[in-house]
């Protein structure tokens, strides 16, 4: 939109320079903001986090597009509440719980909170005792892969 023709002339009709010239540098510039505040949670996950608590959910938008949200909840050691928007995707494929498990747990390593999983929670959906399922055995393998790394170093 920010190469539109309409678009440019809204800026040009108010006397106002486009702060954004191209989609390339719109892209680029939302990417870095994303990255930075990922990185952010990530590392208050780390400092202020012991156990974490995620809510989650999964709708399909009027395009037709599946979007899977989650919330991280957890108690910092100063007892502050906190609830962030871990991850909000688009999934690929069906809303299947094996391809939800998969989701979720790029997601769960990527912020490295696998040890501090405390619940998850979600509504009624079919599909969640199957995520649920899916997402302990993954876990279970990481953590048997992990075990047996430990085991076997001198």
């Amino acid at each position: 939109m920010v190469e539109h023709p309409a678009f440019q002339g809204i800026f040009d009709a108010a006397d106002v320079e486009l702060p954004v010239k191209g989609a390339d540098t719109l892209y680029n510039r939302i990417k870095a903001r994303f990255s930075d505040s990922r990185n952010g949670v990530k590392q208050e996950l780390a400092q202020s986090c012991h156990s974490v608590a995620l809510s989650l959910d999964v709708w399909t938008s009027e395009h037709q597009l599946a979007i899977f949200g989650v919330i991280g909840h957890w108690i910092t050691p100063e007892f502050n509440k906190r609830e962030v928007v871990l991850d909000f995707m688009e999934i690929e494929g069906a809303h299947s719980g094996e391809n939800l498990a998969d989701s979720l747990l790029t997601m769960i390593h990527e912020l490295d909170i696998a040890p501090k999983l405390l619940t998850i929670t979600g509504d009624n959906a079919g599909n969640n005792g199957t995520l649920c399922d899916a997402l302990y055995t993954e876990l279970l393998k990481t953590l048997m892969m992990r075990t047996t790394c430990f085991a076997s170093s001198p």
